[in-house]
């Protein structure tokens, strides 16, 4: 069986290169830290072995029925508190954890994929028997370096962006006006540079009304296609003076004022955008160089 850790490792390295390569799922990084733990669950019988023997680990957390079980129970989480379409995603994803794992020990060893019903264990068996708990393996060594060498090409930006680690990062700050389109243009890359094309609109909402960020100004971002105007990207709620950051796919995004409206123009909005591909190593040959590896403009 490959490793708790390595199952960790081998979900957050999937979902966080999942929300890199495509707009269609946003997984915000305290949201990357509950897939993961959904990816290690199955695990969790280990803490019987040393009361019931090695003979427990997988029987009745590594089979089909255990991964339906798991499902009803996200389904149920979605129902009572996934009120909006982020919060269906979210434990969809968890779903998808708990089987990546069951995969993956399939794949690499055996599971008994029909326990109860069945006692008989299938599987690939790439890293040898089932029993071989002990033996650290060639697939375990390879995940966990693969994970380490991955966050450090792209400069921890997971956890960097999430709590503020250094290196500093490089943002550009724009005002935008309540309700009003205004086309985002720039590109991404040192060597070979990326085009990044959007329509972004801000649109004021009223302060929450009780909870912990009651009376805070807050804001609507959405990121909307150049080819099709009719296509919403992206959005998401902003709260002035919080330091959460929503993910995209390209970008990260904070809130940092709303300036009240004057007979000359309406409510300004200010927003920090920073790429999400900006890792601490361009960071470095940017500052050695004088090349900038980030460039984004309005207009």
């Amino acid at each position: 069986m490959p490793f708790p850790i390595t199952h960790l490792a081998l979900t957050v390295l999937t979902f966080d290169l999942l929300r890199d390569v495509t707009k269609s799922v946003r997984i915000r990084n305290r949201y990357l830290a509950l897939l993961a733990i959904c990816g290690v669950v199955p695990d969790i019988d280990i803490f019987l072995v040393p009361f019931l023997g090695w003979d427990i680990h997988k029987l009745w957390t590594h089979n089909l029925l255990a991964l339906a079980v798991f499902a009803v129970l996200m389904i149920v989480l979605a129902k009572l508190v996934g009120r909006i379409r982020e919060g269906y995603i979210l434990f969809g994803l968890g779903i998808f954890a708990y089987g990546g794992h069951i995969l993956t020990d399939f794949i690499m060893r055996t599971v008994p994929l029909f326990h109860p019903f069945e006692s008989t264990y299938y599987g690939f068996a790439l890293l040898g028997s089932s029993k071989d708990y002990l033996q650290f393996s060639t697939f375990d060594t390879t995940i966990i370096g693969l994970f380490f060498l991955y966050y450090l090409i792209t400069g921890f930006t997971t956890f960097r962006y999430a709590y503020n680690f250094a290196p500093a990062r490089f943002w550009y700050r724009s005002d935008f006006e309540d309700g009003i389109f205004a086309p985002i243009r720039g590109h991404l890359g040192y060597l070979r540079k990326k085009k990044l094309a959007w329509r972004l609109k801000v649109r004021l909402m009223p302060p929450a009304e009780g909870g912990p960020r009651a009376g805070i100004e807050r804001a609507l971002v959405e990121l909307w296609s150049v080819d099709d105007p009719e296509e919403l990207l992206y959005s998401s709620t902003f709260y002035v003076g919080i330091g959460e950051l929503a993910h995209d796919a390209e970008l990260f995004i904070r809130l940092v004022s709303i300036m009240p409206q004057t007979k000359s123009r309406k409510a300004a909005i200010t927003l920090e955008l920073l790429p999400a591909k900006f890792t601490g190593l361009m960071e470095l040959v940017q500052r050695l160089s004088g090349r900038h590896f980030f460039e984004l403009y309005a207009g």
